[in-house]
C-alpha cells in the first residue's frame, strides 16, 4: 500500500483538530485515506484503540515543553511496548492485518489446506525494527513472523525483546553475519520492506499532525493582546 495522492484536510482542521486526543486524530487522518466501504468508523475506532492501549502514556506520543516562551517543545515517541519509535505505526498495522485476515477467512475451516488465508512476514532487523514489528504481530491469527537479526550486532536489549516473546507466531533466527547478510536471506513472500512501506507515511503523518496542532495550532488561536508603550490610556 502506499499513497498515490494526497487528500485535501478539511476546512476548518486547524481548529477542529488542535485538541483531540491522539485516537481521535488519527481516526481523523486514517479516514481520509481510507474508504468507510473498506473499513467501518466502528471497526476503525476499534483497531486504533486496540493499537495504542498498549502505550504507557495516556497522549501515546507527549510534547513536553522544553522553552515555552521559544515554543520549543520536545516529542516523546518512546511509549509504545518496546520503546522504538515505529511501535507508533507496527501496532496498529499488526491489527489492521489481523482485521483483514479475519474478515477474509471468515466460515473458512482451520487447518484445511487452501481455504485459510495466512501472511508470513520475513524481517530482517539491526534492532528495533524486528521488535517493534515482533510486538506488533505476536499472537495475531493467521500471522507468522520470522525476524532474522546478525548474532552479537544488537544490544542485550533488543535480542531479549526480540528471543523472549514465546508466542507460536514468532520466530526469531540469529544470523552469523551482518545485517545486510539478514537481509540477503530476506526473500519475499512479504519482507519488511514492504510493511516498512505502509509503516513510514503511518507513522510520521500521525504524529506530525499530533505535534502541529499541540504546539502550532494552539499558538496561532491564542488571541494576541494589543501593547503600547505609552503609559496614557487608551480610548
Amino acid at each position: 500500500w502506499s499513497v498515490r495522492s494526497i487528500p485535501p484536510l478539511p476546512a476548518n482542521w486547524q481548529a477542529d483538530w488542535r485538541d483531540l486526543p491522539f485516537t481521535q486524530l488519527a481516526f481523523n487522518i486514517f479516514r481520509l485515506y481510507i474508504s468507510a466501504s473498506e473499513i467501518p468508523d466502528e471497526a476503525l475506532d476499534s483497531i486504533i484503540d486496540k493499537s495504542y492501549a498498549s502505550f504507557r502514556h495516556a497522549d501515546v506520543t507527549p510534547t513536553i515543553p522544553l522553552n515555552p516562551s521559544s515554543n520549543i517543545h520536545l516529542l516523546e515517541l518512546f511509549h509504545g511496548p518496546t520503546f522504538a519509535f515505529k511501535d507508533v505505526a507496527l501496532q496498529f498495522l499488526g491489527n489492521l492485518f489481523e482485521f483483514f485476515l479475519v474478515r477474509r477467512n471468515a466460515g473458512k475451516q482451520e487447518g484445511k489446506e487452501g481455504q485459510r488465508e495466512h501472511l508470513t512476514v520475513i524481517g530482517a532487523t539491526s534492532g528495533d525494527t524486528g521488535s517493534a514489528a515482533i510486538y506488533g504481530l505476536r499472537g495475531k491469527k493467521d500471522v507468522s513472523v520470522f525476524i532474522m537479526f546478525p548474532t552479537g550486532k544488537v544490544s542485550p536489549v533488543q535480542e531479549a525483546q526480540m528471543t523472549t516473546v514465546l508466542d507460536k507466531n514468532v520466530h526469531c533466527l540469529s544470523v552469523d553475519g551482518t545485517f545486510d547478510d539478514c537481509q540477503v536471506r530476506s526473500p519475499p513472500p512479504f519482507c519488511l520492506c514492504y510493511i516498512l512501506h505502509f509503516e513510514f507515511p503511518v507513522r510520521w503523518i500521525v504524529y506530525s499532525f499530533r505535534v502541529m496542532c499541540m504546539c502550532v495550532c494552539r499558538t496561532l488561536s491564542k488571541p494576541s493582546l494589543p501593547t503600547s508603550k505609552s503609559t496614557k490610556p487608551i480610548v
